[in-house]
């Protein structure tokens, strides 16, 4: 999948999230999240720019940005069986992408639900 092809894909799942009857990820609060994290079972993954990363991120976090050209790429070589916790400024764009994920085989998935704000 290329980027426009992504982009496009991202476009149609934000317009279409609020409608899904069922999601087969969770949406967690700051301390669920942190409560994860702190398991170290899985990944978590800041999908928010290089410059939103780089003013500050979660310890132990790994950036792939959705801005990213290779970022479908990228998040393809996560590993299935890991939990995935992800954030990203709001929330908006993790969700997206935690939604992206699940429709490509991923199943523990963690979204920060209120993003980096929250935490």
């Amino acid at each position: 999948m290329n980027m426009k092809s992504f982009l496009l894909l991202f476009g149609i799942v934000t317009i279409f999230v609020g409608s899904a009857r069922t999601q087969s990820f969770q949406n967690v609060d700051s301390k669920k999240f942190a409560e994860l994290i702190q398991s170290n079972q899985g990944i978590v993954l800041d999908v928010r720019t290089e410059g939103e990363y780089s003013r500050g991120h979660i310890e132990g976090s790994t950036l792939i940005s959705t801005s990213d050209q290779k970022f479908v790429q990228k998040v393809s070589l996560l590993q299935r069986d890991k939990p995935l916790y992800i954030y990203c400024l709001t929330g908006s764009r993790s969700y997206a992408v935690a939604n992206y994920l699940s429709q490509n085989g991923y199943t523990k998935i963690y979204n920060l639900q209120r993003g980096i704000i929250e935490w």
